[in-house]
């Protein structure tokens, strides 16, 4: 029973509270990010695997909706297509241009979404985006979660997240962007 238990117990992210060096001097900066040393695990597993030949659909939302989603096409182990999903329409060029290392092979993606974590990880990165959030801000809020698949280990959802609390109602104080990758497939090699 202890060994079950052990295997569902998820580790800790990275929690911790910054003190504020703002212009503001009364708002907290938390941040949450995602466990390290299980990424790490996970992305070695990946790796371990030697997997050159494979797709996958992504997709790219926000609160707003998708910025972009299609299937990707991975074949001796770089980008060998990436097409576009019509379901949601046609993407605008500023949208399809955020985030396109998500749009490549999953070695990419875990390097994405590592440079996203070292940036978060960053005080004067998090103390530049508090600056442009203005006065009246209680509490900024940065986020980060990675669940993995586990057959294969590669990341099949990442969120990314900012938000702020004011002394008053306001809209439009953050923002979430996630990734999400499901139908993967390896696929055969051509003899």
């Amino acid at each position: 029973m202890a060994q079950i238990m052990a295997y569902h117990r998820k580790p800790a992210a990275s929690t911790f509270v910054q003190t504020n060096a703002l212009k503001d001097k009364n708002a907290e900066i938390i941040v949450h990010l995602f466990d390290r040393e299980t990424f790490e695990t996970n992305r070695r597993l990946w790796l371990e695997q030697g997997l050159q030949n494979y797709s996958f659909d992504v997709c790219l939302m926000s609160y707003s909706g998708p910025f972009w989603a299609g299937r990707v096409t991975v074949k001796n182990g770089v980008l060998d297509g990436f097409i576009p999903d019509q379901q949601y329409g046609h993407f605008s060029e500023s949208a399809f241009s955020k985030w396109p290392e998500f749009r490549g092979p999953i070695p990419d993606i875990y390097d994405a979404i590592s440079a996203l974590r070292d940036q978060m990880e960053d005080p004067a990165w998090r103390a530049e985006v508090c600056r442009k959030k203005g006065e009246g801000v209680v509490r900024h809020y940065f986020s980060q979660k990675v669940e993995y698949n586990n057959t294969y280990h590669y990341p099949r959802y990442f969120v990314h997240s900012y938000s702020a609390s004011y002394d008053q109602p306001v809209t439009g104080n953050g923002l979430v962007n996630s990734i999400s990758i499901s139908r993967f497939v390896i696929n055969e090699t051509e003899p």
